[in-house]
């Protein structure tokens, strides 16, 4: 199917009702960075209504839970959001698994801790969400690094999709597709082609195969800025976010022409309603940086 929508920047995106969904990865430090992310969402969903948050990873700095005990967890979340009025939606991140992103028993620790915090909604690995207007599929895109639990993922991917006539269709993963950060586009990740669990190729492959042409925005972090691709320049009919400077920030290169993109602290916002989906970029000093509407 192909999406149609418009691009229109720096409009106002109060005009509609919406659902509103605030967006934010790689948090997972308990730094000053991350009390000013979480200080600056506070300011905006007290003037705003905030439905839902979204953590797209990497939740537990370096190397993720230790056990389903591990304290770690009221400190790199409980300490930070759990005054806001709304849960979260969480998506795992290659922290989340450990040193060499593939300590899996430590990533079942947090579905451990979703079970005891109902504001932190991680009922598996991968799952999908289905609202009035939106369907909203979680991936788990470390393991899909080490090819695994591809198939699992593709079908999760194809049933939410089928449910999603005459909705908007959004997928989260840690990964990006495109990026303008250190770690670069999938299947190049590092600037390395091989090895694929390094690489991303078995990411790359399954965003073009299950993504591209299917969800009109694809939301991630690993780098730690704020960026907004139109897939179209890779031949994907796919909007691409990263937002993953919720605690920290790095530089950003010229590999990729980007519609928005920011080396500073900050997180975004999704609001959707039947015929609009806005996406807004918002710093730790809450200044909106960057909107963009698309449209059916």
């Amino acid at each position: 199917m192909k999406l149609c929508f418009s691009l229109v920047f720096f409009i106002s995106l109060e005009c509609f009702s919406a659902t509103q969904l605030v967006v934010v990865g790689d948090t997972g430090k308990d730094n000053d960075g991350q009390k000013l992310v979480a200080d600056a969402m506070t300011k905006h969903c007290s003037v705003e209504v905030c439905n839902y948050g979204v953590l797209v990873g990497d939740n537990v700095y370096e190397e993720g839970v230790t056990s389903p005990t591990d304290p770690v967890m009221d400190r790199m979340f409980k300490k930070y959001y759990d005054h806001l009025p709304f849960p979260f939606y969480v998506a795992l991140g290659n922290h989340d698994y450990g040193k060499y992103a593939n300590d899996w028993i430590r990533g079942s620790y947090q579905l451990d801790y979703a079970k005891k915090n109902p504001q932190f909604i991680l009922p598996s690995y991968f799952y999908y969400v289905e609202q009035s207007d939106f369907v909203m599929v979680v991936l788990d895109t470390s393991r899909l690094m080490w090819n695994k639990d591809v198939q699992a993922q593709e079908a999760l991917i194809n049933e939410a999709y089928s449910k999603a006539n005459g909705k908007w269709f959004i997928v989260v993963g840690h990964h990006p597709y495109l990026s303008n950060g250190k770690h670069g586009n999938a299947g190049n990740y590092e600037g390395l082609p091989y090895p694929p669990m390094v690489s991303g190729r078995d990411v790359k492959k399954f965003i073009e195969k299950n993504v591209c042409g299917k969800a009109q925005v694809y939301l991630s972090g690993h780098e730690h800025s704020l960026q907004l691709i139109d897939g179209r320049i890779k031949n994907c009919q796919t909007i691409f976010v990263v937002s993953g400077s919720g605690a920290s920030f790095t530089g950003l290169t010229d590999r990729n022409v980007t519609l928005f993109e920011a080396s500073k602290l900050g997180f975004m916002t999704v609001n959707i309603d039947s015929t609009n989906l806005g996406l807004k970029f918002i710093d730790s000093e809450n200044q909106t940086l960057a909107e963009l509407l698309l449209k059916r």
